[in-house]
């Protein structure tokens, strides 16, 4: 997959991790959209090295307040990325599995 390149499966778009940290320090490693509702999680780690969990939701007023982010334990992470890595094997993205395996690695 290349760079922010997004892969549809089963009504959800997944984009590649991004190591690069964005413009507030977030290493976002998951990032999971929907758009039937409209919303997004993020996993990640933080500018203060710490993991964490975002959701977002976008569609309208009604949910707003259910937007949340909170800092998660290295093994929800790790439940994270194995929750992930069980999904693209079974849909055949050998080289997604990879590239998640080795952010499981580095982080373990």
């Amino acid at each position: 997959m290349k760079d922010k390149e997004i892969k549809t499966l089963d009504r959800v778009h997944y984009s590649n991790p991004n190591l690069t940290p964005d413009k507030d320090g977030n290493i976002v490693l998951i990032h999971r959209a929907s758009f039937a509702p409209l919303e997004y999680y993020e996993w990640g780690i933080n500018s203060e090295k710490q993991f964490y969990e975002c959701y977002h939701w976008c569609e309208d007023d009604f949910f707003e307040d259910s937007s949340y982010y909170k800092i998660i334990s290295k093994e929800e992470m790790i439940k994270e990325l194995d929750n992930l890595i069980a999904f693209l094997s079974e849909k055949g993205f050998t080289e997604e599995v990879s590239k998640y395996k080795d952010i499981k690695k580095q982080i373990s």
